[in-house]
């Protein structure tokens, strides 16, 4: 049966993508430059923390870039102004975290031509960043990057991809799994939680990755418990494994954990490159 449905799915995404390369469905092209950044993989290709990285260096070269999300997950239709008394259940875990960490305007809209709309007219700044945008293809994207992991793998349902691989052409820029750097940052450090082996409980796409990761900084991992991806932590849960470590993103849909995992992306050049396809437009 899953064979059955993955074939479907192809069938589905090669007639959209025909209609849009063929021009029967149209792109929207608005004032400002817009650099995409997607996967074609379902989840944990790294895109929260490239987006955060390419939103810190473009801020150095002078821009002023705001990200559009379509705020996965949360109850909001926006378009709307992700700030400081949003839930994750109005604008997604996601476009919270980008704002804390990227310090830059997120705007959450589920139709993304309107969000961008909203942001050329509101002048929330000069350059767009399409958070998983590589399949929304409504949007005209100046610049248009993939983030592609070594594996391939299927099509959903039989694996984990969203679209045929060959599909990658479309890319102008591929990064093939970015440079991670990760940490360990606790609320109130205690020799105790260094001492002992770690309780770690994750709610995302790749939690196999972050014990592997938080193990190469010396820790030692005991109890892992893992949840589906964006799983909204109960308050049960929430008071059981509040001495547990997290991630940085589950830890704002956790925030009583004890301690987070977070991880920084790092591209040497990209940022450069984004630039000068810029300046060339």
């Amino acid at each position: 049966m899953k064979w059955f449905l993955s074939k479907v799915f192809w069938l589905v995404t090669e007639i959209r993508n025909w209609l849009f390369d063929s021009g029967v469905f149209r792109t929207t092209k608005i004032s400002l430059p817009v650099v995409s950044v997607g996967n074609i993989h379902v989840g944990g290709t790294g895109k929260t923390p490239l987006v955060i990285f390419l939103a810190l260096e473009l801020k150095k070269k002078g821009y002023r870039p705001v990200v559009l999300s379509r705020g996965y997950k949360g109850r909001l239709a926006g378009p709307h102004i992700v700030d400081g008394n949003d839930s994750y259940t109005d604008v997604g875990d996601e476009p919270i975290l980008i704002k804390r960490k990227a310090a830059v305007p997120v705007v959450i809209s589920k139709d993304r031509v309107k969000g961008a709309k909203f942001i050329e007219e509101k002048d929330l700044g000069d350059l767009v960043i399409l958070d998983d945008g590589f399949q929304h293809r409504w949007l005209y994207r100046d610049v248009n990057i993939l983030i592609l992991p070594s594996e391939t793998g299927s099509l959903l349902p039989l694996g984990t991809l969203r679209e045929d691989i060959k599909n990658r052409s479309r890319a102008d820029i591929i990064i093939d799994n970015p440079e991670r750097v990760y940490y360990l940052h606790a609320k109130n450090p205690t020799p105790s939680l260094v001492l002992q082996p770690l309780t770690l409980v994750t709610g995302i796409a790749n939690p196999s990755r972050v014990k592997s990761s938080i193990e190469k900084l010396g820790f030692k991992v005991g109890e892992f418990i893992t949840f589906p991806d964006h799983h909204p932590f109960s308050i049960k849960e929430r008071e059981k494994y509040k001495d547990a470590v997290t991630t940085e993103k589950d830890l704002v849909r956790f925030p009583e954990a004890r301690a987070y995992v977070g991880y920084d992306v790092r591209v040497p050049g990209l940022v450069d490159e984004i630039v000068e396809r810029l300046r060339l437009l």
